[in-house]
């Protein structure tokens, strides 16, 4: 991973294949095997199932 620049509300990075396959799958991981109560959730991850879930998906646009 390599840190481009960075704002007060956006980094831009540039990461590998293998780191960002590396991140889908832990994501994967968290959103789908494992058993995080939908609500305890939001509090041990810091954001919403469903929001990590788009996040999973927007990753694996870009490994494509």
């Amino acid at each position: 991973m390599i840190k481009l620049r960075q704002t007060a509300t956006f980094s831009d990075i540039r990461l590998s294949i293998h780191e960002l396959t590396l991140l889908s799958n832990a994501l994967n991981e968290v959103c789908n095997g494992t058993d995080i109560d939908d609500a305890e959730f939001a509090t041990r991850l810091g954001a919403e199932r469903d929001e990590l879930r788009q996040l999973l998906e927007n990753i694996g646009s870009a490994i494509l």
